[in-house]
């Protein structure tokens, strides 16, 4: 075998080292990109807080940012008479009045979606019926919900439903019954369907 077949042999063995190191390092970086995506992806779905869609079975959470007021719980409401909140739980360019616990004050313009949390009960074990209506200054007051039981046993509900409001107004949830209609364990919460835009 002469000099120059050996140089050719040497050279085509030193190319294809040169390859393998390349293909090494290649390999090696994809590897890390897809671990990357790997950890990126468990951070989203389990390091951050999942956020309440509207429509969930569950009571809706707002979003602190959203303009909203989420009330405390109340319970034992009968007859006809204006929800009386003890307290906020979370509040955001809404508030309750110090005084009249049922009132409470818009400072934006909008839609809203007014959701409860709720279980309702006949109180002598016939037919029953309630509404719950909202009170805003409105000529007609808007009928929120209607709600039917003949029974003693507490039916628990989910109500959502959307309504516009305007700005610097009060506004005040009442119930109205028939026969002896309870509600009792009521959640309600109202929240921006904007977000944290404020109109006018």
């Amino acid at each position: 075998m002469d000099a120059s077949m050996m140089d050719a042999e040497g050279g085509r063995v030193h190319l294809l080292e040169r390859r393998a190191k390349r293909l090494v390092v290649i390999v090696a970086l994809q590897n890390l990109l897809v671990a990357a995506c790997l950890l990126l992806t468990l951070y989203a779905y389990c390091v951050q807080e999942p956020q309440s869609k509207v429509g969930d079975e569950s009571t809706v959470v707002p979003d602190v940012n959203n303009i909203h007021i989420h009330f405390t719980a109340i319970a034992a409401v009968e007859g006809n008479t204006t929800l009386e909140f003890d307290g906020v739980q979370s509040k955001y360019l809404m508030s309750l009045d110090a005084k009249e616990k049922g009132v409470f004050y818009i400072n934006c313009t909008g839609p809203y979606i007014l959701y409860m949390d709720l279980c309702y009960m006949s109180m002598e074990g016939k037919e029953a019926s309630g509404t719950l209506r909202l009170l805003d200054g409105k000529e007609n007051p808007e009928t929120l919900f209607t709600m039917n039981s003949s029974s003693e046993e507490c039916k628990d509900t989910v109500l959502q439903k959307t309504v516009f409001i305007k700005e610097k107004g009060k506004a005040r949830l009442q119930l109205v019954s028939r026969g002896r209609f309870k509600l009792k364990n009521l959640t309600v919460g109202l929240s921006s369907l904007l977000g944290r835009q404020c109109l006018f």
